[in-house]
C-alpha cells in the first residue's frame, strides 16, 4: 500500500519598493521540521519513505521596458509504502 502526502513549504511573500514587485522566502529550518514531524508520524504506523519530490512554482512581472522572474519550492510530494 502506498500513501501519498502534500507538504507546504513554510514561506513569507513580501512587497519591495515598487507595489509590483514581490519575493517570497522559504524557511528551511521550518520547513525541515514539518518534514522531519511527517516522516516520523509515518514510520509510527508502519511506513516508510520511498521519495520525496520538490514542488516549484515561479512568478514573473514586467515593470517598464524589463522584467523579472523567480521560483521557489512550493512544496513537497512525499511517497510513503507500507
Amino acid at each position: 500500500m502506498y500513501k501519498t502526502v502534500h507538504l507546504k513549504t513554510k514561506k513569507e511573500s513580501r512587497r519591495t519598493t515598487s507595489d509590483r514587485l514581490r519575493s517570497v522566502k522559504v524557511s528551511g529550518e521550518e520547513t525541515s521540521l514539518a518534514v522531519d514531524e511527517c516522516i516520523q508520524a509515518h514510520v509510527a504506523e508502519g511506513f516508510k519513505v520511498v521519495s520525496i519530490t520538490p514542488l516549484v512554482s515561479a512568478s514573473s512581472s514586467n515593470v517598464g521596458t524589463g522584467g523579472w522572474g523567480f521560483s521557489y519550492t512550493e512544496g513537497l510530494i512525499i511517497v510513503f509504502e507500507k
